[in-house]
């Protein structure tokens, strides 16, 4: 028992110093009966017990208050004395009851410290007053039978500066219970109140000592009544899955999973009809409650109103098992409940204004159109016999269209809307304005306009006649069209992913989701499959243009049934090409976009990346991970990416995982994937060379650079070996990229033969040092194996120094070196020959 485990009073000391429980909350604020106490000015504090040897204590009640201090070990000797206060450690034992019998004032010690730092007046209180934790706080208990244990937390409250109501007013700030079948949980939760558990008012005195609590902050709403505390749920009709996830949900907020023999709450799956239960299953005492009670339960974290979701049978009567919990109890308590509501207009009890109930009004989409329904209901059916074939077509148009603005009204009307209305703001938003932006944020123009479209498609098939032009409707939409689809086709992919993560993320939101999929408009659909089937009615799944590829097909059919000299044939053939034209518009633009996002996120995941990679003009083409097998970008052996765009190529160093201890793992995670190596422009790339004459490697290539040394070769290896056509398929790209780029007409993909591999010239020499390196010096040689002691430091810069000295005399090749020995070969002879005439002029002066 909570109770037990916090300082309260005796059996004895209960029944000597507390009243009964009705007159203790309905006197809250009046003096308490049987005990006259005084309101006279505090002249002097009495500190009893072991509150006598705190100095701090001490000083603040001298300097700040002024008030002259005693001390006692019980306090005996100053009761007489109205004008003195007393200070107690412990608001329990005989002392305490002792004091509290004779009408003294009481404080704690917190209540000083807290009224010095504001500066306040000791409060003028005729109950024991610790501390202000639950000040500006007023509770109403409900679902406490034991009268032992309601008087015991209605002292705590009182004890923390709080007040406390028998009945549900407007000023209850907080409903503390033990149960979510009760009326005033009912009336709580409808007004937005606060619902805590008990513990929420033993866990804040606990902590009375803490000058700085407070009932209202936000780190108590680990307190707050779970939505199914306390309840036995049932499921039927789920599938093995489904069930298991609420099933673990269920524990998880609170409930007891049981059977149905001792359950209090019969969740049955959307498909389970009334009638499909046993006998022995309408006889149960529990609530016959639907799925959707259950997951909106869970979004808003609080238990909703039974009598909204419980199971009907065929003449929409509600059986209700077990006595509703909203019955008032007596006549009295249901007339000061009416009064209190007034007229009744917001009676929180009302199905049609409860806060729990979000309906949305799935009213008529065709506006005002000068037919019924069930005209339109009649023309939408298939097609009948007496129709001609253009007609028949027409409305088959007609009827994707209705069902695709179906859809779009489902996802506005049943989850966007409700994500924006206040009621889905309790227990906090469940989404934030960047992902409703990014997830919602784009369809609403795109339904607008294919309201249009439908009711104008409605109005002329319900006046046909052979004459009506089709074509014209898409056609004066093609501008809109191309407006409102590519924000949201763009970003598709973003939108699905925000949708995923959140659901995965974000429990209340998943909550949400499963809710709104069990009504009946969604057809059990969810909301990632709502979204995704315009895509689906499109050639390609990238693309998110609602029916237009599926219309061109009809408007095809339409142009092979009308006759040439019909008004309508211009019409649907202009109406195709200015359809083609926005496909291929979003498409063209589409690609830019991805292209973009694709640059931002490659900037984003090397570290020391030029600003500069970044520029409108600038496109990713494809990307491939190479090994080095030279001393050049990366250091040989190490693993790099070719990010390769329209006019340059971008080298990456890939970061190696780390084994090492758990800091360094951690520090580790929080850096960037790669590094930045080296940025190469296509127009210093002087050849590209595909390596496919050695059989016992494989994916190599090469590329000669040209830099301020000249021309260097740099040779590179697939990570993956088996992904030959891969190789190809980079290698081809660069080739193409370059030869746009710089717009040399001779530049093409070269292949190594055998006999040049054997040769000694440059690209000979450095493909064979890379093909000994793979043999016997390369990274497939594990530690395990390796008989090299760890290097020390000094080796290791050692080694540095001496990679850095060789790579720099590599770049001094045969070819590089050609022209300026022979330029020195030149200024050898030239010397030789001055010298020789030198000593030939001496010898003929001599």
């Amino acid at each position: 028992l909570f109770w037990q485990t916090f300082p309260m009073l005796t059996n004895d000391e209960h029944i000597a110093c507390s009243v009964l429980e009705s007159e203790q909350i309905e006197n809250d604020e009046k003096t308490i009966k049987g005990i006259n106490q005084t309101e006279d000015e505090i002249r002097a504090i009495c500190l009893v017990g072991s509150v006598a040897h705190d100095d701090k204590l001490k000083e603040v009640l001298k300097t700040v208050f002024n008030l002259l201090v005693y001390e006692s070990e019980k306090g005996v000797e100053y009761i007489s004395q109205k004008d003195v206060a007393f200070v107690l450690e412990n608001f329990s034992g005989p002392d305490f009851n002792y004091l509290y019998h004779a009408g003294r004032r009481i404080f704690g010690p917190t209540i000083i410290f807290e009224s010095s730092q504001s500066s306040a007046k000791l409060p003028i209180k005729s109950r024991p007053l610790y501390c202000n934790a639950m000040k500006e706080v007023t509770v109403c208990f409900a679902g406490l039978h034991d009268k032992k244990v309601l008087s015991n937390v209605v002292d705590l409250v009182h004890h923390m500066g709080g007040s406390v109501r028998k009945n549900f007013t407007m000023s209850v700030t907080h409903v503390v219970t033990n149960t979510t079948q009760s009326s005033k949980y009912r009336l709580a939760v409808g007004m937005g109140k606060a619902v805590m558990h008990v513990d929420w008012i033993f866990k804040m005195w606990e902590r009375r000592s803490n000058a700085h609590v407070s009932a209202l902050s936000p780190d108590w709403s680990c307190f707050k009544l779970k939505p199914f505390f306390a309840l036995k749920l049932y499921f039927r009709g789920f599938l093995p899955n489904e069930e298991n996830h609420m099933k673990e949900l269920a524990i998880q907020n609170g409930a007891v999973v049981t059977d149905c023999n001792a359950c209090t709450h019969f969740v049955v799956d959307p498909s389970v009809r009334y009638e499909d239960l046993t006998d022995s299953d309408r006889n149960l005492q529990c609530r016959f409650v639907t799925a959707e009670w259950f997951w909106l339960s869970i979004q808003l974290d609080i238990c909703a109103n039974e009598d909204m979701y419980t199971l009907m049978d065929k003449d929409q009567k509600c059986r209700k098992r077990s006595k509703s919990p909203a019955v008032f109890e007596n006549k009295r308590h249901a007339k000061r409940l009416s009064e209190f509501h007034g007229s009744g207009d917001l009676n929180p009890f009302s199905s049609h204004c409860s806060s729990l109930d979000v309906s949305s009004d799935y009213s008529s989409m065709l506006g005002d159109q000068m037919f019924s329904s069930e005209d339109l209901d009649n023309l939408m059916k298939s097609p009948k016999k007496g129709m001609s074939k253009r007609q028949q077509i027409a409305v088959e148009m007609l009827q994707t269209e209705f069902k695709y603005v179906q859809v779009l009204h489902t996802i506005i009307t049943i989850y966007k809307e409700p994500l924006e209305s206040p009621d889905s703001t309790v227990g906090g938003h469940l989404l934030d304005s960047a992902e409703m932006k990014l997830i919602f944020g784009n369809l609403p123009p795109i339904y607008v306009i294919h309201q249009k479209l439908h009711k104008e498609l409605a109005n002329l098939i319900a006046h046909w006649s052979e004459d009506r032009c089709i074509g014209n409707v898409w056609l004066q939409h093609a501008d809109e069209l191309v407006k409102a689809y590519p924000p949201f086709v763009n970003f598709y992919e973003r939108t699905k992913e925000t949708l995923n993560k959140c659901d995965k993320s974000k429990p209340r939101f998943h909550a949400f989701l499963k809710a709104r999929q069990n009504r009946p408009e969604s057809n059990r659909e969810s909301l990632q499959e709502l979204i995704i089937r315009p895509v689906q009615r499109l050639p390609s799944v990238i693309l998110l243009l609602s029916g237009l590829y599926f219309f061109h097909k009809l408007f095809l059919e339409l142009l092979k049934n009308t006759d040439k000299a019909n008004k309508d044939y211009q019409c649907i053939a202009k109406a195709i090409d200015a359809l083609k034209r926005v496909l291929t518009h979003i498409n063209e633009d589409k690609r830019k976009t991805e292209g973009q996002v694709k640059l931002f996120d490659i900037v984003n995941e090397i570290e020391n990346c030029p600003p500069y990679l970044l520029s409108s003009q600038r496109q990713f083409i494809t990307s491939i991970s190479v090994t080095s097998l030279s001393h050049g970008f990366v250091k040989k052996g190490s693993q790099c990416v070719f990010y390769l765009f329209n006019d340059c190529l971008e080298v990456a160093k890939s970061r190696q995982k780390t084994n090492g201890r758990e800091e360094t793992r951690t520090l580790h995670a929080t850096l960037k994937p790669y590094k930045h190596a080296e940025l190469l422009f296509l127009s210093n790339i002087r050849r590209v060379i595909d390596v496919t004459c050695f059989e016992e490697a494989s994916n190599i290539f090469c590329l000669t650079i040209r830099n301020n040394m000249g021309d260097t070769n740099y040779p590179f290896q697939l990570v993956d070996e088996t992904a030959n056509e891969a190789r190809r398929m980079f290698l081809e790209k660069l080739c193409d990229q370059v030869l746009k780029t710089v717009g040399r007409v001779d530049f093409c993909l070269q292949s190594l033969q055998s006999a040049d591999a054997d040769g000694d010239s440059d690209l000979a020499l450095t493909i064979q040092k890379a093909i000994k390196h793979l043999k016997y010096g390369g990274r497939r040689l594990s530690r395990a194996f390796s008989f090299n002691k760890t290097q020390t430091s000094l080796r290791r810069a050692v080694s540095q120094i001496a990679v850095n000295v060789g790579g720099h005399l590599r770049r001094m090749s045969r070819s590089n070196l050609r022209l300026p020995l022979q330029q020195i070969h030149e200024e050898a002879q030239q010397q030789q020959s001055s010298s020789s005439l030198f000593f030939t002029n001496h010898h003929i002066r001599r």
